[in-house]
């Protein structure tokens, strides 16, 4: 399984920014590029980072020590 996460940029339609990322490579999960939207390159890039895990056990089943949440801790949602 491969995660790629791009360079976050600017919006062209307004203030928005937006970080591109791709799984590939894991059964379940579809191979395409997901962009998620903060309001600067740095939330877009945290979110772009913190959304996977939960794509993954979503679509894959994914555990971690046994448990559904691959994030413990409250870390994203």
């Amino acid at each position: 399984m491969l995660l790629a996460v791009g360079v976050p940029c600017r919006d062209p339609e307004g203030p928005d920014w937006s970080c591109p990322y791709r799984i590939t490579g894991h059964p379940g999960v579809a191979d395409r590029v997901t962009a998620i939207v903060g309001v600067d390159p740095v939330q877009a890039l945290q979110l772009a980072l913190a959304r996977p895990p939960h794509e993954l056990n979503d679509a894959a089943g994914l555990t971690f020590l046994g448990g559904t949440e691959l994030m413990p801790g409250g870390h994203g949602s």
